[in-house]
């Protein structure tokens, strides 16, 4: 495998981390951290949800226009400063609600994104099938290493090591290539 592989297996392990953190522990996160109702929680969980939604449905032509490449590193981008957004906004809660939604638009395209590129070139079936097998790692093993990092560190904390694969996955966003 290629060096560039692994980057791209590296970026979906980290964007894969910041997609399934948020269903494992965003809510969690909204109750404990800013002090709030499981239905408040909930309207963040959903903003999440909704900013995934409309970048999937819209970020495609997008990511074409621009390039695989570019667009993780942008959307990554937005997916840091929305977990930044969710940490810091304690105890505002609309603050927090912008930070979910920007959260869940960050990290909406990562996987097929990575994916697709994965797939270029000669063995492609191969190359998507190590890729993949990065961002299933990230969601198997990622729930319970990030519930014992929060036990100690304390759930917004925690958010922090979050944003920090989310940046990993801007670093190497660029071996996704700006391919149209």
């Amino acid at each position: 495998f290629t060096f560039s592989l692994i980057l791209l297996g590296i970026g979906i392990l980290g964007i894969t981390l910041g997609e399934g953190a948020a269903g494992d522990w965003m809510t969690l996160g909204f109750v404990e951290g800013f002090n709030t109702s499981g239905a408040n929680a909930g309207v963040g969980f959903t903003l999440f949800f909704v900013g995934m939604v409309v970048v999937r449905f819209f970020g495609g032509a997008w990511a074409d226009k621009i390039g695989k490449g570019r667009a993780l590193q942008i959307l990554a981008a937005i997916g840091v400063a929305g977990i930044l957004l969710v940490i810091f906004g304690a105890p505002n809660l609309y603050i927090g609600w912008i930070g979910a939604a920007l959260w869940g638009a960050g990290v909406a395209l990562g996987f097929p994104l990575f994916l697709s590129a994965a797939g270029e070139g000669e063995n492609s079936a191969r190359r998507v099938g190590f890729v993949a097998s990065w961002g299933y790692g990230a969601f198997l093993a990622g729930p319970p290493l990030l519930g014992l990092l929060a036990d100690s560190l304390g759930m917004l904390n925690m958010f922090y090591v979050i944003a920090g694969f989310l940046f990993i996955a801007l670093l190497v966003a660029g071996a996704a290539g700006n391919k149209k």
